[in-house]
Formats: C-alpha cells, sequence, structure tokens
C-alpha cells in the first residue's frame, strides 16, 4: 500500500507494475487526475505499448483529449473504448464534443450514460493486463483521492465488459 498525499508525480509513486494477480491500493491527495496513470502505464510497461484501452469517468478535460489523442496518433494506444457520465455530457459540452469528435475521427468508440464509474483498463501489446479503480476523474478535483492498480485479465474483462455493452456493443 502506498500513501502520496505530498507526491505529485504518478509514476514516481508507482515505480513498477504489479504481478499478475497483485494489486496495489494507493491515496493521493488528488493533485494527479486518473488519466494521469495512462503516461504511467506507457512509461512502466516498455517496451509494450497499450493495445486496448477502456475508460469510465464522470468527467474529462480537453487536456487529458489532446493527450490521448497524441497517444493513439503515435501508436502508443492502439484502440480505445471511452464511456462518459451524461452529466459531463450536459454540463461540459464543449469538452464533451471535443473528446467525442477527436476519438470519432480516429474511429474509437466513445459513449455517455448515467454512469459515475470511475474505471481505466489497458490490455498491453505483450497480454497483460492492468485496471484501475479509482474515486478519481480524469480530470483533477483536488480532494484526497483514493484507487486500486491491479493486474489481471479477469477484472480487466469484468470492466471491459459493462463498458463495451454501455457504449453499445463489443468489438
Amino acid at each position: 500500500m502506498r500513501l502520496a498525499l505530498a507526491v505529485s508525480d504518478f509514476a514516481v509513486l508507482v515505480d513498477h507494475l504489479p504481478a499478475e494477480g497483485e494489486s496495489m491500493h494507493i491515496v493521493t491527495r488528488g493533485n494527479q487526475p486518473l488519466w494521469a496513470c495512462v503516461g504511467a502505464i506507457l512509461v512502466l510497461a516498455r517496451p509494450a505499448t497499450i493495445a486496448e484501452l477502456v475508460v469510465s469517468t464522470l468527467s474529462a478535460n480537453t487536456t487529458n483529449a489532446q493527450d490521448l489523442f497524441r497517444k493513439l496518433d503515435a501508436n502508443d494506444i492502439g484502440r480505445v473504448t471511452f464511456l462518459a457520465s451524461d452529466v459531463f455530457a450536459q454540463k461540459c459540452p464543449r469538452e464533451h464534443q471535443v473528446l467525442a469528435d477527436g476519438l470519432g475521427q480516429r474511429g474509437q468508440r466513445y459513449g455517455v450514460a448515467r454512469t459515475h464509474a470511475k474505471i481505466l483498463g489497458a490490455r498491453l501489446t505483450d497480454g497483460r493486463c492492468y485496471t484501475i479503480e479509482s474515486s478519481a476523474n480524469c480530470r483533477s478535483c483536488r480532494s484526497i483521492e483514493q484507487l486500486t492498480l491491479a493486474s489481471g485479465e479477469d477484472l480487466y474483462e469484468f470492466h471491459r465488459g459493462w463498458i463495451d455493452r454501455l457504449v453499445g456493443g463489443t468489438q
């Protein structure tokens, strides 16, 4: 278990990815949004990249969206299924549209539903699977947050399955 109330860089806090069947439980001061975990996974998994990313979040922002688009364009991420909250779509229509349009232009999947779940799932190109279950959104809220980073295909597939269904089918 890690406590990071004073650490601002997720990749420094998590200096390795858990082994198959292991998990890390982390509390942060809220200075890193959930989205920061994607970059950390990419750094720590090298030379593997993310073959498939599944996301469920209450909210995101344009900075996260642009970073996601760069990672897709650079082939650091192969495919994405992104589920955002209907509250995000209603209250942040500009950010919602940037995300929807950018993912659509890249042939990626984006959906909106009544969700408050914050999940990141990554299947790497070398077959490893990681899932992050968190209280944090993809955009920062400056509150103390918790997250669990787990390794294993079963948990990844569990979250991938329900997110796929809500976004509208499977790939």
